[in-house]
């Protein structure tokens, strides 16, 4: 909650124009100014490369959603970031919580200091209501919340009919049978031949036969090779059967094809190629840079006016962008709608995890990063990874090479490889330095 008056010092006196930006909330919310407010009188608007305070702070929300954090309760997150970075005694009231509230607490200070770099010209502002409009704080709490929610369904729908982004030549190849346009996903899913594929772990993919693509003039694709083994054919017809009769659950602890850039698998390393597929790269696309530049990307004049990069200032690829577009094609190809999705917040903080977690490999992140950044924003600063030929034949001898646990195990023995490397170095450098005098 709000502390009122009296348990706050009063906040700097507002300049001209952020008194003008708190007229123009507290109008937005109809609340009209009480006496209490201090600094220069209501002035007239004057041009500026702002947008009207009410709106930037919508497209805040916006940002929150897309940008800082999909799953948080963000009611608490702005009550609570407020009071600890606003309220004097902040430090005294969080030493009498328990552990576990204040490890809470401290994750929401931390979403909220991201918020409010995000929305600097407007923290005074919003300091100004915390401390003296009890009642306006909690209607821009409301209000954030509503738009933040409104965002995520509105990505969510643009979503649900872009097939395309799912096939890797929409020039040329067509789904066959096609996706139904209509409200029901009742065929996507395990039930459809393609959206199946893109779902199951790389173990489960590689044992079904191969996928037929129509060509763009709605005749019969080429069938590639059916290159499996015995025992991958083997256990396909079992995992056929098994989703025909519903009792097919892939680990959750497996990542989804989808994820994947399939021409850089390798079975003894579950990072490589993961989050480098063109569906995560065309689903970033969509969402920052327009749907319009999703297959092919920028256009020649670079990164449009009109799109939520634009909007919301972010020209630099972070983890929670991609968690944020890799659960929103999860969801897509599923066959749930998002409020009854069981697997959104649990992929949301996979995703995060590989790139924050305790066992993340730094080195793979940034590289991740700055290839996503790359192909979504044209702003590359590193290399490809190097030419690989993955080898499909024996993929189902590993059942778990794509799992959290194998990724976890490969970057803990690539820092100690790191680690020894540098011990190594360090002991040349020491050997060829002269002995002291």
């Amino acid at each position: 909650m709000s502390a009122t008056p009296n348990d706050l010092p009063a906040p700097p006196p507002l300049t001209t124009l952020q008194q003008t930006a708190l007229d123009e909330l507290l109008i937005h919310l109809g609340v009209k100014p009480t006496q209490l407010h201090a600094g220069p009188p209501p002035a007239k608007r004057r041009k500026t490369l702002l947008a009207p305070a009410p709106k930037r702070w919508r497209n805040a929300a916006s940002f929150f959603m897309r940008g800082i954090n999909l799953v948080v309760n963000i009611s608490c997150v702005l009550d609570d970031g407020a009071a600890a970075r606003w309220h004097p005694n902040a430090e005294d009231i969080e030493s009498e919580l328990p552990s576990e509230i204040l490890e809470q607490r401290n994750a929401h200070k931390e979403l909220f200091e991201r918020l409010m770099l995000h929305v600097a010209d407007l923290e005074p502002v919003l300091r100004y209501i915390y401390a003296y409009h009890n009642n306006a704080w909690s209607l821009l709490v409301s209000e954030f919340n509503h738009v933040a929610r409104q965002t995520r369904q509105n990505d969510s729908n643009d979503f649900k009919f872009r097939f395309h982004y799912l096939v890797p030549n929409p020039s040329i190849d067509v789904l066959d049978p096609p996706l139904n346009t209509c409200e029901s996903k009742e065929d996507r899913g395990f039930a459809h031949e393609w959206t199946r594929r893109l779902l199951l772990p790389f173990r489960d993919r590689f044992c079904l036969p191969p996928y037929v693509f129509k060509s763009a003039g709605l005749a019969p694709g080429v069938a590639p090779p059916d290159t499996r083994t015995a025992r991958q054919k083997e256990r396909g017809e079992r995992i056929l059967e098994r989703i025909d009769r519903k009792t097919y659950k892939p680990s959750d602890k497996l990542f989804q094809l989808f994820l994947y850039d399939e021409t850089l698998r390798d079975k003894t390393d579950p990072t490589r190629g993961l989050l480098r597929s063109y569906i995560i790269v065309r689903g970033l696309r969509h969402i920052w840079t327009s749907p319009q530049t999703a297959i092919n990307g920028l256009p020649a004049k670079g990164i449009p006016r009109r799109c939520n990069a634009t909007t919301h200032k972010a020209f630099r690829m972070t983890p929670e962008m991609v968690a944020y577009v890799v659960d929103h094609l999860y969801c897509m190809m599923s066959t749930y709608e998002w409020n009854k999705c069981p697997r959104n917040d649990e992929l949301y903080e996979d995703i995060l995890s590989l790139f924050n977690g305790e066992n993340a490999d730094d080195e793979w992140a940034g590289d991740t990063l700055i290839y996503l950044q790359s192909q979504v924003f044209g702003h590359y600063r590193g290399g490809q990874p190097a030419d690989h030929q993955s080898d499909d034949s024996d993929s189902d001898d590993s059942d778990d090479c794509d799992s959290m646990d194998a990724i976890k195990l490969i970057n803990d023995t690539r820092r100690v490889e790191r680690a020894q490397a540098a011990l190594r170095a360090a002991a040349a450098a020491h050997a060829a330095a002269p002995a002291a005098l």
